[in-house]
């Protein structure tokens, strides 16, 4: 099975999950009320578009209802036109701190790529003149840290790691208080879901975290 298979097969699972939640929450309340909006934000949070593509697309369903009633409340097909919309946009640039670091945190489930997406992004803003540092902050998957430190010997980047079983969130800070005392302008860390200290729906709107 090729990678894209695989990407395809899973991101199916995602799918008829969400269109089953948004049938269900739609059988139940023909009216778009309160309790509904709510479901309905739990269901898109749930699927892991992110608070700020959830909040444009029930603006958009919202809108859909108002100006159409109940025939407007085709949420799925809303969903795919906004999230189209967002993916063909030509800005991609990282969101930066207008001043100091900026920090990246990846969060995500074991095998969803964080550790080479982190490197990925490391190159790229090494080619575009900037300066950044890596944190190894998955203390607890086997061989993590030693792959994110062989990615920053490739990439001559310098990596912040603990021990493993550490706690995540002191490898993060370490990494920023490296990267402040070499005037570094980027830190991207890393870190497995079930570890991360926040909950679910602030993640997307953290700060500190690029969705």
């Amino acid at each position: 099975m090729g990678l894209f298979q695989k990407f395809k097969e899973g991101l199916q699972k995602t799918q008829a999950k969400l269109v089953h939640e948004i049938k269900r929450i739609v059988t139940l309340s023909p009216k778009l009320t309160g309790s509904s909006i709510e479901e309905l934000e739990a269901a898109l949070l749930g699927a892991d578009l992110g608070t700020s593509m959830t909040q444009q697309i029930l603006a958009e369903v919202k809108k859909a209802y108002e100006t159409q009633g109940r025939s407007g409340l085709a949420i799925f097909e809303i969903a795919q036109r906004e999230v189209e919309k967002s993916l063909s946009s030509t800005n991609s640039e990282l969101r930066k701190q207008p001043s100091g670091v900026t920090v990246v945190s990846i969060v995500g489930v074991n095998g969803t790529g964080k550790t080479t997406t982190s490197a990925k992004l490391a190159n790229l803003i090494q080619t575009r003149g900037q300066s950044v540092v890596l944190a190894a902050c998955d203390t607890f998957r086997a061989a993590a840290i030693e792959q994110i430190k062989l990615w920053g010997e490739r990439l001559k980047v310098e990596v912040v790691a603990g021990a493993y079983n550490a706690d995540p969130a002191a490898v993060a800070h370490d990494a920023v208080a490296a990267a402040r005392r070499r005037a570094m302008q980027i830190t991207c860390s890393w870190i497995r879901r079930a570890d991360c200290t926040r909950s679910r729906t602030s993640w997307p709107s953290c700060r500190r975290c690029i969705a």
